[in-house]
């Protein structure tokens, strides 16, 4: 029974909150298996490796039509609300009822929704009833009409046909007259129109034509997809290809264009935090949006490490993302156990020069040459070329910073020489000491002490055949310039915010996400708020939130 048309892979996209999860799959059931219809739904084909926001794209953009589940939790959702707004950006009219919603409890219908007839699922009771009711309705969304195939049944007496003879007891109608007059006569032409009236219908009639055309224009004008605000392109600079980073910057990017289809988003990969902060510096960058590591990014304001000499004053913090875990790699049959064994060794692939892993290399391998009183051989180079030269045996171990798990790490530990992670949780108190004497004196009444490393856990089920390990966190986050479009910037935050699930899952399909944290929680205890104020966008977002940071200026 699929209905398909040019271009599309499935009938049905069906879009819903994890609370009405129960209801998606028995309205796919209904749909697929009992009608025949193809269908696509998170719960059955967003399968472990799956690109979740891919098929979120794929969703909106190659089904037929979007089946939105509404509920009151599915109507707070920012991203729901984005795929039911696309949805209907493609068919603003309604003419290929592109987007059918279903309720599923008596909730409003707010904005632009209320004006698409739903399917109302929430007073059908039992579920035989309303499972005929979701296909019936459905099969009159494809028709497009609920015309009956047979003849209705009469509502009562009918009116009498206009042909039906008289009855008789009426008179018959009297016969014309014959003889002289009898002859018909043509009518007698209309008298010629008063010049006064033609005028006036000529007005009239321009007037209809004027109210067309500006009635057209405001549809238009209301229906067509409108960008963030004055950002018609949006640029998401991320890291290396494969990286989390990369992948966090897809689902950014895949948020924004669904919310404003106006806008079109370029994910650009890059050399990492300290190319993206240089690159966000400018002044010109006001619809760029970058994910960096916020220990580099507070280095990039006061002009410390990389930057020194050149701080970026500009730069704006816009909201958390998670924690990159610190990876040190060593082959599975090395000797090593311990990071101190580095010393005097072959040397560790440190990241690429400038990049986040490099900035954070630098301080933890400070930590561990003062404790063993030793140096280490640093070479920066990028992660795969690292992982290369760790197969090949010219390096001891490869340092990454970065979301675990990282895809080019897992394919190694799976189909490489096998791998092992050394722990590195004993260093992170002098590396939060470090931190602190060299910010306290340099950010003044700024200088907020605060847990700015964590203790994270990297997990067999993150990298197939490594112990558990426990090692150093470092939070990452978004930032932009100061120039930037405070409503790009503002729904920025609010998807970091609201949509974290969606951040996770492309990592996680199956949740439980390493580094994780509420977004309320992170915005008002992180210390990096405070070191690089928050843009005036992002801040207005918080705020209407509830959520602030605790700083002595910001």
């Amino acid at each position: 029974m699929s209905i398909t048309g040019a271009g599309a892979q499935w009938d049905f996209f069906v879009s819903y909150t994890k609370d009405d999860r129960p209801w998606a799959e028995w309205v796919a059931w209904q749909l697929e298996v009992e009608a025949g219809y193809s269908v696509l739904v998170e719960a059955w084909d967003f399968v472990p490796g799956a690109n979740w926001v891919t098929r979120m794209q794929q969703g909106v953009a190659q089904a037929q039509r979007t089946i939105a589940l509404l509920s009151n939790a599915y109507l707070r959702s920012v991203y729901g609300q984005a795929v039911w707004q696309a949805a209907y950006a493609a068919d603003p009219l309604g003419f290929n009822r592109k987007l059918v919603p279903i309720r599923l409890e008596d909730c409003p219908r707010p904005g632009l929704l209320g004006q698409i007839v739903p399917i109302d699922l929430f007073d059908r009771y039992p579920a035989d009833a309303a499972r005929q009711h979701l296909l019936d309705t459905i099969a009159t969304t494809l028709n497009g009409t609920a015309k009956q195939l047979a003849s209705p049944a009469s509502p009562g007496t009918p009116p009498p046909f206009p042909g039906t003879p008289p009855d008789k007891g009426q008179s018959p109608p009297l016969s014309p007259p014959t003889g002289v007059g009898s002859e018909k006569k043509p009518p007698a032409e209309p008298p010629p129109p008063n010049p006064r009236s033609r005028w006036a219908l000529a007005a009239l009639a321009l007037v209809v034509v004027v109210a067309i055309v500006v009635t057209v224009w405001l549809v238009w004008l209301r229906d067509s997809p409108s960008p963030v605000g004055d950002c018609e392109k949006v640029s998401v600079l991320t890291g290396q290809v494969d990286s989390p980073y990369y992948r966090y910057g897809e689902v950014l990017a895949g948020l924004v264009h669904a919310a404003y289809p106006g806008t079109t988003v370029d994910v650009i990969s890059t050399g990492g935090s300290a190319h993206n902060l240089s690159s966000v510096g400018h002044q010109m960058a006001r619809c760029t949006v970058s994910i960096v590591q916020f220990t580099t990014a507070v280095d990039a304001r006061y002009g410390a490490s990389q930057f020194a000499g050149s701080p970026i004053e500009g730069l704006r913090s816009v909201g958390p993302l998670w924690f990159d875990l610190l990876q040190l790699v060593v082959r599975e049959d090395s000797d090593i156990t311990t990071a101190d064994q580095l010393c005097s060794g072959r040397g560790v692939a440190s990241g690429l020069l400038d990049s986040g892993t490099e900035q954070i290399g630098q301080v933890l391998f400070r930590q561990i040459e003062t404790a063993a009183g030793c140096s280490i051989a640093t070479k920066p180079t990028k992660l795969a070329d690292g992982l290369a030269e760790l197969r090949a045996g010219r390096v001891d171990a490869v340092l990454w910073a970065g979301g675990v798990p990282t895809e080019e790490i897992r394919r190694e530990a799976i189909d490489g020489v096998g791998l092992r992670m050394l722990p590195l949780e004993e260093y992170r108190d002098a590396m939060q000491d470090e931190w602190d004497i060299y910010y306290g004196s340099r950010a003044g009444t700024n200088f907020v002490a605060g847990p700015v490393y964590d203790i994270e856990t990297i997990r067999p089920q993150d990298y197939p055949g490594i112990r558990t390990t426990s090692t150093v966190a470092v939070p990452n986050g978004i930032v932009a310039n100061e120039a930037a479009d405070p409503d790009l910037v503002r729904y920025v935050a609010q998807a970091l915010i609201e949509q974290r699930t969606a951040f996770e899952r492309v990592l996680w399909p199956d949740g439980g996400g390493q580094g994780f944290r509420t977004g309320a929680q992170t915005v008002g205890t992180s210390p990096f708020y405070c070191l690089v104020s928050l843009h005036p966008g992002a801040k207005k977002y918080y705020q209407s939130a509830g959520i602030s940071p605790r700083c002595p200026t910001s």
